[in-house]
């Protein structure tokens, strides 16, 4: 069972419903849907924590759950594992000092046989931890027949010619952009109480700007709406004062413009781009600084 899931998804199509701030509105179930699909898994944590308790209806990407449930079990397989050698070396640390008031010899041993024991859980649970897989390689020799070479005289009376072969000729092939297969899903978001205690132990302590708005942890960018027929926005999240340049590039790689060159101000600003000189297709919006290089595509109607 994943501990985050859309249990039974939704059939309502998205385009039919009425936009708001968060996603959208669904007037056949009366719910406000949050869109997920361009939230960073931190965000899509914070949002799952803050509303704990909760019926949340959301709009996400099949790999996001897919990140989120890994997220997970790599926490929890990490917190059993530290829960399960605590106990181990309890035990060794309370009848190793018994060890010290045992009066007979064969008090002694018992102890010296249960210490051995734990030492061995703890062996066998480490190497579970990291498994360690022994591949063993089998070389076999095959003995190959000698090859027989025939040495081609001029004497040879054939009734036709042998043409050298041709050159090859260097075929250059365009390139295409593939655009990557995304898979959404959308309905009432379903996760254990252990999902929430992961996300109560490993959320960070939340900043917030002047006007309320938490200050991101990580980059952040996305672009609406998107497709456009002219103008889209860009939307940054940085989580420091960072020098970038926003550039906007066709895919053969042009550069078409600079949105923007100097230093931006940590939290998430907005930058709005014009597209309604450039023919329909897809452009490429770059965000580059010394620690991070984003592209955000946008499609041009």
């Amino acid at each position: 069972m994943k501990n985050v899931t859309i249990e039974n998804a939704c059939s309502e199509k998205w385009n039919e419903m009425a936009p708001t701030d968060k996603g959208a509105y669904c007037q056949v179930c009366a719910t406000n849907v949050v869109d997920f699909t361009n939230k960073s898994s931190l965000e899509i944590k914070q949002l799952l924590l803050a509303n704990s308790g909760n019926s949340v209806c959301g709009r996400i990407k099949t790999q996001q759950l897919e990140q989120l449930n890994t997220e997970f079990e790599l926490w929890n397989a990490s917190s059993k594992q530290t829960i399960q050698r605590a106990m181990f070396f309890s035990l060794l640390v309370v009848f190793g000092l018994t060890l010290f008031s045992c009066e007979t010899e064969k008090e002694k041993q018992a102890i010296q046989a249960l210490q051995a024991s734990v030492s061995t859980v703890l062996a066998s649970n480490t190497a579970d931890a990291q498994p360690q897989i022994e591949l063993v390689q089998k070389v076999e020799t095959i003995e190959l027949p000698d090859l027989i070479t025939e040495e081609i005289t001029s004497n040879c009376k054939c009734d036709y010619q042998v043409n050298p072969p041709e050159p090859i000729k260097e075929v250059i092939l365009e390139e295409f952009p593939v655009e990557e297969r995304i898979h959404v899903t959308m309905g009432a978001m379903a996760y254990t109480t252990r999902f929430i205690d992961y996300l109560e132990e490993t959320s960070p302590v939340m900043e917030y700007d002047e006007n309320g708005i938490a200050l991101p942890t990580e980059l952040t960018s996305k672009a609406y709406p998107n497709p456009t027929a002219d103008f889209t926005t860009l939307e940054l999240g940085l989580p420091e004062k960072e020098r970038a340049e926003i550039a906007v590039y066709s895919m053969n790689g042009q550069h078409l413009q600079t949105v923007y060159d100097g230093k931006i101000e940590r939290g998430t600003s907005t930058y709005s781009i014009d597209l309604s000189a450039y023919e329909p297709g897809m452009y490429l919006i770059t965000i580059r600084s010394k620690k991070f290089n984003e592209t955000v595509r946008v499609s041009k109607m």
